[in-house]
């Protein structure tokens, strides 16, 4: 039995925080954006951003990926000090103190089944009585938060599970960020069984967010003006555009 003890014990992982003097940032893994390779490199946009900015400011940090609702509820309690790229909502303001810039855009959408037949004009009170799989912890913007009383929501642990499940007829819809749900759709080659519909429900914008429990208040203040020069210089442009991804200063006035 001693020895059963021992393997459980070790099998927990050492590390689950940042030392004491290392501001903590946490997020979910989103394609391009933040991603952990094999070797447990981490990588992607704001993986870039964050590390330009903690080298102008020579502060100590450490990112870690979670799942996106374990990543807020941190946010929430104090565990963590930044979450990495939520939307901006009346709801998550109330949670979160977001970074004055945003650093990249998404095109919020939905998708069906290819048999699908509804006529979809970008209104989400088309969906009343159907049921849309959202992703556990994710919002499509105020335009799905002010409307989805409307709609039978069936919560997914993570996109690819609502893609999966929209394939086999098992819910009417999934909603999704476009960028992530093309990289799913693609790799699973799932497109025959899928429509993509347009219009888009809307484009958003992903911030930095900042606990509001910490007392680090010059922290968040430093790390906004630092986001805020990459932004004004075109830095988060060039970045975006070296990922693939189309982002530029008009984006925060939308």
């Amino acid at each position: 039995m001693k020895y059963l003890v021992f393997l459980l014990f070790i099998s927990v992982p050492l590390v689950t925080q940042a030392k004491s003097n290392e501001i903590l940032f946490v997020g979910s893994s989103f394609p391009v954006i933040l991603q952990q390779t094999k070797n447990g490199q981490i990588t992607g946009l704001a993986s870039d951003i964050i590390s330009q900015i903690m080298s102008s400011m020579d502060m100590p940090y450490k990112i870690i990926i979670v799942p996106w609702k374990r990543a807020q509820t941190m946010i929430e309690n104090g565990q963590a000090d930044v979450i990495i790229g939520p939307y901006k909502t009346a709801k998550r303001e109330a949670l979160f103190d977001f970074s004055a810039h945003p650093f990249y855009k998404d095109k919020m959408v939905l998708f069906a089944h290819r048999s699908n037949t509804i006529q979809w004009t970008g209104n989400l009170s088309t969906l009343q009585g159907k049921t849309l799989g959202v992703p556990l912890g994710w919002t499509g913007g105020e335009n799905y938060e002010s409307s989805k009383h409307l709609i039978n929501i069936y919560n997914v642990p993570r996109l690819r599970n609502g893609i999966q499940m929209v394939v086999k007829k098992r819910i009417d819809f999934v909603l999704a960020n476009l960028r992530n749900a093309e990289f799913i759709i693609s790799n699973e080659k799932l497109a025959k069984d899928l429509q993509l519909l347009l219009p888009e429900i809307q484009s958003t914008n992903g911030y930095f967010g900042f606990s509001k429990t910490s007392n680090n208040s010059s922290f968040k203040r430093m790390f906004s003006d630092e986001l805020s020069k990459l932004f004004n210089q075109g830095e988060i442009s060039r970045l975006n555009r070296q990922y693939g991804l189309r982002f530029d200063n008009s984006a925060v006035l939308q």
